[in-house]
């Protein structure tokens, strides 16, 4: 079981593998939301253009392409921080199993000293 504190009397959280394999598997979800989410807004910026060649046209155009990468940038961001919380959570997820293994075989030896 993994045990969390936000903080001194903030509350805290404590799950155990089952309950952590379930939040990863809402985070991989995410992920993958998330590189589709990327895909689409590269697959707009590959085709976006001006409706005219105007310049009215052409300032909205370069609008549109800069708030596009903007967009693909904080998708970027959100990307990488999914990635790495998934980490952090597989980690937690895999320490926690092998404590509780470690746990259970130390029970299971007292019980047998008995």
């Amino acid at each position: 079981m993994v045990i969390g504190e936000a903080g001194r009397g903030q509350g805290g959280f404590a799950m155990d593998a089952a309950e952590l394999t379930a939040v990863i598997r809402l985070w991989e979800d995410q992920l993958a939301t998330i590189t589709a989410d990327g895909r689409a807004i590269d697959e707009i910026l590959a085709v976006f253009a001006a409706p005219g060649t105007d310049p009215a046209s052409a300032e909205y155009a370069a609008d549109g392409v800069d708030s596009l990468r903007a967009l693909r940038d904080q998708n970027e961001s959100l990307h990488r921080y999914a990635s790495g919380y998934l980490g952090k959570l597989r980690t937690a997820r895999d320490r926690t199993a092998e404590a509780d293994r470690a746990g259970a075989d130390l029970h299971a030896d007292l019980h047998r000293g008995r």
